[in-house]
């Protein structure tokens, strides 16, 4: 496998294949709540992507950068569609949990 794509910046793809992973699996061994469980770390993983954009920014020649340069990151920006995503993930998270503990 090729993981030279991934970048250890984003955290978030991790939530989103440890959940499905976990998901598939629950699935398979028919245990409900564990399936529940794993959907609200995948749909929590995919609310934080939708929230965490690529920013490139181009630097002109500075202390910094004497010859100028790009730097790109990703940070937080905070809409109303991740805000829902993460919220519908954090319920079905704490029904799985409760759903596990009961």
């Amino acid at each position: 496998m090729d993981f030279k794509g991934l970048d250890e910046r984003m955290w978030w793809m991790g939530m989103v294949l440890v959940g499905t992973a976990g998901w598939i699996g629950a699935i398979a061994a028919g245990r409900d709540e564990w399936a529940l469980l794993a959907l609200g770390v995948v749909i929590m993983g995919f609310g934080e992507w939708v929230q965490h954009p690529l920013l490139t920014r181009l630097h002109p020649p500075s202390a910094e950068f004497p010859g100028g340069g790009t730097s790109s990151g990703y940070p937080r920006r905070v809409t109303a569609f991740g805000l829902v995503l993460n919220l519908l993930g954090a319920a079905l998270f704490a029904a799985g949990v409760y759903r596990v503990l009961r």
